[in-house]
């Protein structure tokens, strides 16, 4: 017959009155179809199921922590009539960020403190877990070691801070790795030929040795027979939350909303950290204590599984007995 809340008449209801209305009509329904093998809960050709639309949120419990309760409320009155139906939600894109939380609450089979008579309620619920899943990955973004190479290009950040480099798009990305090269126009850029974003080149006639990088970012250069002249300046970025920064491989990162717009200073201002010259930071993983925590790991499952083993050999001497 239609979705119910597409009656005209129903927009002068009250919320409480629109809800009885529709738990009428999922009645009807299952009197109607008493076995459905599959529910398309709310269809695209209904424009009043859109996120947006105050009366469907308010007839169904509104909008609550996740944004789409009135959903979830839909999904489990088709549940309650038809438990054994495949239910769809065929909108995917306004409702992917939630669809874990949907799944985890429709398998709640009865809510703690429901009715279980007259004057009685359940103490409990009845929920059916569906295990486990990665709710997030962290990144730890730790000073590591900084290990002298004496290359005169390579460079270490000793502190707070991201290179900046211009992408073949034209974006910018951010690296912790100094390993700079010279290219053939004898640009400063990445292993990878991606360009610094401070556009440092260095002369035709400049060695590469004598090229100086000093802590506050400051860049010079000796041609030959010549003195010491400056060529720029490096520039590092910081975020108000690089945890949130979106890796892209190759040591390389860009902007989320989550990390926040990039903040450029000179190196060992504003809570930037310094610049050192011939140095490139390693890995800041302690390899030492994450071998002393596996081994402590493989110590605790070798515990428990002999422990198992005992109790399942106890067991069957138990049930070998005879009086």
């Amino acid at each position: 017959q239609g979705n119910p809340l597409q009656c005209s008449c129903l927009e002068n209801l009250a919320p409480a009155e629109r809800f009885a209305a529709m738990t009428n009509w999922f009645d009807h329904a299952k009197d109607q179809y008493d076995v459905l093998p599959m529910i398309d809960v709310v269809n695209e050709a209904v424009g009043t199921h859109q996120p947006g639309n105050p009366m469907m949120k308010e007839t169904l419990g509104g909008g609550g922590k996740t944004g789409y309760d009135w959903l979830i409320k839909a999904f489990e009155m088709a549940y309650e009539r038809w438990p054994d139906a495949i239910l769809i939600y065929n909108d995917y894109n306004s409702i992917r960020w939630d669809l874990n939380n949907y799944i985890t609450l429709v398998q709640t089979l009865r809510d703690a403190g429901a009715q279980s008579g007259q004057d009685n309620q359940y103490p409990t619920g009845l929920q059916i877990g569906l295990g486990t899943r990665v709710a997030a990955t962290q990144r730890v973004i730790t000073q590591g070691p900084l290990q002298t190479t004496e290359n005169p290009t390579d460079v270490g950040i000793q502190g707070e801070g991201y290179f900046r480099v211009t992408l073949p798009d034209g974006t910018t990305g951010y690296t912790r790795d100094g390993a700079f090269k010279l290219d053939s126009q004898r640009r400063l850029v990445t292993s990878d030929g991606y360009l610094l974003a401070d556009g440092i080149t260095f002369g035709e006639t400049s060695p590469v040795d004598s090229i100086v990088i000093a802590g506050d970012g400051q860049v010079s250069e000796t041609p030959a027979g010549g003195t010491q002249q400056n060529v720029g300046r490096i520039t590092l970025a910081r975020f108000v939350n690089p945890a949130g920064l979106t890796a892209i491989g190759k040591n390389l990162f860009i902007v989320s909303e989550a990390s926040g717009q990039a903040i450029e200073s000179n190196p060992g201002t504003d809570g930037a950290g310094t610049l050192t010259q011939g140095t490139l930071e390693m890995s800041n993983v302690q390899i030492v204590e994450e071998m002393v925590n596996m081994i402590i790991s493989q110590r605790a499952y070798e515990s428990n599984s002999k422990a198992i083993t005992t109790s399942d050999s106890m067991l069957e001497i138990a049930n070998g007995l005879k009086r």
